[in-house]
């Protein structure tokens, strides 16, 4: 049987367990039950403890590593890109980046090649920086002709967030990962549409979801598909996935 990596005891007042995304089982219980209350809750839970550990550990094991090699495919707004090296003119690298997309490929010059992990985090980023800010003034202008509010775009800064995705202060800035680029633009809708609501609903109550619901009908799907989908995007380009 699996045992605890850690059990953290606060003024709770129920136990729970989690698997936490190293497959390691937390137990979280109140600060006075006894080890022996303890080990009788993690043994009758033992089965879904079991099943939660092999999912863990099987999506770890489907994580992929980047090697920056010609013809590797890349995640680009939902599609399949494939890394290739080639000679792009100096004029094109100058009108746009130092990453070109051309059809289902991404360009990198041959000169670059060894820069290849910098060039493109530096490419998905601005990428980001630019969808969402047009993403986020679509999607304002729609919600103050539903809502007859008159909300407009502030600051938006990307983060290297892992578990959140995106946020919005009280003064209306918003923050979104930047790695959620590679996810198909109805999911960055999604997320846009989430923050925007907040800018009028300061909580998860009803009256937010159904704001929500009015500028993206389908945003269940959306969460469905981040919850499925989101442990594979996080990690994107982080030091510890290069090969």
């Amino acid at each position: 049987m699996i045992e605890p990596k850690k059990i953290i005891r606060t003024k709770r007042k129920t136990l729970s367990l989690q698997i936490n995304e190293n497959g390691e089982l937390i137990v979280r219980v109140p600060k006075f039950v006894s080890d022996t209350v303890i080990k009788q809750f993690v043994a009758k839970h033992r089965t879904w403890i079991d099943k939660k550990v092999r999912e863990v550990l099987f999506k770890k094991s489907q994580l992929k590593t980047y090697t920056f090699s010609d013809g590797e495919e890349f995640l680009f707004l939902g599609k399949k890109l494939k890394l290739t090296f080639t000679h792009i003119s100096s004029s094109i690298v100058k009108k746009t980046s130092s990453v070109v997309v051309s059809g289902d490929r991404l360009l990198i010059d041959y000169s670059k090649k060894a820069k290849a992990p910098e060039l493109l985090e530096k490419f998905y980023k601005g990428e980001a920086k630019k969808i969402f800010e047009e993403r986020v003034n679509y999607y304002l202008r729609k919600f103050n002709e539903i809502f007859d509010a008159d909300y407009s775009l502030k600051k938006i800064k990307l983060s290297s967030g892992r578990r959140i995705l995106g946020s919005c202060s009280a003064s209306g800035n918003m923050n979104f990962s930047w790695r959620i680029i590679q996810a198909p633009v109805e999911i960055i809708d999604y997320l846009v549409v989430h923050e925007i609501v907040h800018l009028k609903e300061r909580h998860h109550k009803r009256s937010f979801w159904l704001k929500v619901y009015k500028l993206k009908p389908d945003y269940r799907q959306s969460i469905v598909w981040l919850n499925e989908n989101w442990f594979y995007l996080r990690d994107f380009l982080r030091d510890k996935n290069f090969d």
